[in-house]
């Protein structure tokens, strides 16, 4: 529930890669369907089919006489923008999913594609002409050296972009950073790459799940040895299938130990994974390159990476999300139907059923801004579920409650992370409100107001209409009411120059003002569900496009968009803002309390009168 945590140098070419990438600053959230990391892992299998068949084949062969081949998805002149994917462990080129990126950034026009096959993969025959011919592993990153310098002998004036993820992200960083200033490459970007490979058996035997991971690796790896047993069972470091491998597999990391270390002249495991890992080249890295990992990701773990060291270097730009995929595309549009119908059930079970929703106008996608009024109560969230589900704004409390997590997570909640309001009034908030009050020289925390308008201001610098970006809604009344009249609206939510589009939302009713959130949190959830019939109305006005004056003060476009929603609704303007509803209902509150601290004065008196004994007097 927060944006990527971001690590880098503040140099003038990663402030501008940060403008030029706007989602590093949005959310990620797995798939409604992938609401773990491994199950975010299985959909990344199946949920793309096969777009486009690849234009040809090219194969290249290695120093040692083996072969690697490249699936182009068209065909490249010179001086043309190359990508190249180097995919992770048991990823063939013909993959559904390799296939559809390929295919997708092809289309974008972000240049000629072509994804690698490691030694053996795509139909290759496993070859060697000087010694054992070497299966693909993590020790080959020098391929990645080798297909480099065969792009640049064919295409001398084309820029060359590396892709990798996994296994094929770690090897394309270490090639990178033995490399250094001579790397063939003009920038690079690397998806939860393999850089630590004894970090990473650590991780995926830390728990039994991650554990689990092992044996489904497994099972295509022993296939693709069993299927070049005989290659591999000539030459001075021959590996026979049925005395090497098969009794490996009884070993701790035994394949490593006892077939990829010796096949590619390594001592053992603990020397294999030592040349292999990309960890201690990454600070000798000299080409831009964005590096892309999940806190929650099942097989490499972000431990593995040294941020600091990968912070300091201002070639690389690392972004570490909390969750594995965004909500985007398809998935997004998934996730708004079944939300939706969530959204329905709910307005069902408060007496909104179908037909008692009347709804004029539409969404507007060009604003970032959806302001809603007036604010009546919990209804409004489950009705922006049914109208469209744009981004709520949230404070990091709210985010711990499981369900309304899960929601959030789903609508790329932006998280507001201010302290708890439920530490006011507190002996844990009395406890901090003197710490803050004693260290009068240090900087205050920013208040919830200015951390909400930081937060909105930063989401309109981001947004993008039609690149799978969602509005946020706000209700800049900021506080629950009656709903017959509209009240002040904060104007954090119309600063920074950029369009709003009103809505407003009428709850009728004709004797009892069921909906309204006017007590305690109980006594309104009972309210709703006791509710036999709730008739609502929504009204998307006009978006309004801020003049000058508007612009440079975010209180006359805020005063505008309340005058345009009473037009539409017929409800008067009052005077009051959520500040001032506030202070009066506190006054009442410590007037009430005043009264009933005399009333029990009064009754305690009285009932010492009647025992005989004699007044205490104030």
């Amino acid at each position: 529930m927060r944006p990527p945590t971001l690590h880098y140098s503040p140099t003038p070419e990663n402030e501008a890669l940060l403008r030029d990438i706007p989602m590093l600053l949005r959310t990620y959230v797995p798939n409604i369907l992938a609401w773990n990391a491994h199950t975010a892992g299985f959909f990344g299998y199946v949920k793309l089919p096969k777009r486009a068949s690849r234009v040809r084949q090219e194969v290249v062969t290695l120093p040692d006489g083996g072969t690697v081949a490249l699936s182009w998805s068209s065909e490249p002149l010179d001086g043309q923008r190359v990508i190249i994917c180097f995919p992770g462990i048991n990823n063939p080129s013909d993959m559904g999913y390799i296939m559809h990126l390929s295919d997708l950034l092809h289309r974008q026009g972000l240049g000629h594609v072509a994804a690698v096959d490691w030694r053996g993969l795509g139909g290759q025959e496993l070859r060697s002409v000087t010694g054992t011919p070497k299966p693909y592993s993590a020790a080959a990153f020098g391929d990645v050296g080798s297909i480099l310098t065969h792009l640049r002998a064919r295409l001398p004036s084309s820029p060359i972009i590396g892709v990798g993820w996994s296994m094929g992200g770690g090897m394309l960083l270490r090639h990178m950073g033995e490399a250094g200033e001579a790397c063939e490459l003009a920038g690079a970007m690397a998806v939860s790459p393999l850089v630590d490979l004894a970090k990473n058996y650590e991780h995926m035997g830390s728990k039994l799940i991650n554990s689990m991971y092992l044996p489904i690796i497994m099972g295509p790896l022993l296939a693709y040895l069993f299927r070049h047993r005989d290659a591999l069972a000539q030459g001075p470091r021959a590996c026979s299938f049925w005395h090497d491998v098969l009794p490996a597999l009884g070993k701790h990391q035994g394949l490593d130990d006892c077939v990829y270390g010796p096949t590619w002249g390594l001592a053992g495991k603990e020397e294999y994974w030592e040349v292999s890992s990309a960890r201690p080249w990454l600070g000798a890295i000299r080409r831009p390159t964005l590096i892309v990992h999940s806190e929650d990701d099942p097989i490499c773990p972000v431990s593995a990476m040294p941020l600091d060291v990968m912070a300091a270097n201002p070639f690389l730009f690392t972004a570490v999300t909390r969750h594995g995929q965004p909500v985007s595309g398809w998935r997004r549009s998934f996730s708004k139907a079944a939300v939706g119908i969530i959204g329905r059930g709910c307005l069902a079970t408060f007496g909104c059923w179908w037909g008692n929703l009347t709804v004029r106008g539409e969404w507007d996608p060009t604003c970032p801004v959806i302001v809603c009024a007036p604010h009546v109560g919990m209804t409004d969230a489950y009705l922006w579920m049914v109208l469209g589900f744009p981004r709520p704004i949230i404070m990091e409390a709210y985010t711990k409650i499981p369900v309304v997590k899960t929601l959030l997570r789903v609508a790329c909640a932006l998280e507001v992370p201010v302290p708890s309001a439920s530490t006011i009034g507190t002996a844990e908030g009395a406890k901090a409100t003197r710490a803050t009050t004693a260290a009068s020289d240090a900087p205050k925390a920013p208040s919830a107001t200015a951390a909400v308008r930081e937060k909105i201001l930063e989401h309109k610098r981001t947004f993008q209409p039609g690149v799978d970006d969602a509005p946020i809604a706000l209700f800049p009344e900021g506080i629950t009411h009656n709903g017959r009249t509209i009240l002040g609206f904060f104007p954090g939510a119309f600063e920074g120059g950029s369009s709003v589009q009103p809505v407003v939302l009428q709850y009728k009713y004709r004797h009892f003002n069921m909906h309204a959130f006017l007590s305690t949190l109980p006594e309104h959830l009972l309210s709703l569900f006791a509710n036999p019939s709730l008739v609502i109305e929504v009204d998307f006005l006009p978006a309004l496009i801020p003049n000058e004056a508007q612009k440079a003060d975010g209180k006359l476009l805020a005063d505008a968009a309340r005058v345009s929603m009473a037009r539409a609704s017929g409800m008067a303007l009052h005077e009051m803002s959520a500040k001032d509803l506030r202070d009066e209902l506190k006054l009442a509150a410590e007037k009430a309390r005043r009264e009933n601290e005399k009333r029990l004065e009064k009754e305690k008196q009285k009932a010492a009168g009647a025992r005989g004994e004699e007044p205490m007097l104030l």
